[in-house]
């Protein structure tokens, strides 16, 4: 429920971030037809991969959602374990400031 809850707002940051250097990518371990089925109720947007594989070592799941930003060369600079809401003008400033280093 909490990653439900969050997907608003993400979709909000990923449409205000379109003409930036970014890419947004949600993650799943969910069945497929799960996800198709809640992708189109809710009219997302963001790509969603579907993994059927180990995660990352240093990108380890600490529940449900997990989030992270990558800079770019793939390294997290930042991470969020609880809901949060990721339309804000301080999570852009944070995001475009990775451009930069």
């Amino acid at each position: 429920m909490p990653c439900i809850a969050e997907f608003p707002a993400i979709e909000k940051l990923y449409d205000s971030m379109k003409g930036d250097n970014v890419a947004f990518l949600a993650v799943t371990r969910d069945d497929e037809q799960r996800v198709k089925a809640f992708v189109e109720k809710h009219g997302l947007r963001l790509p969603v991969y579907l993994s059927r594989g180990k995660f990352p070592n240093d990108l380890p799941l600490h529940g449900s959602p997990t989030t992270y930003i990558l800079d770019r060369k793939g390294a997290a600079k930042f991470r969020s374990v609880e809901p949060a809401n990721w339309d804000d003008d301080g999570v852009r400033t944070f995001i475009r400031g990775l451009e930069t280093n």
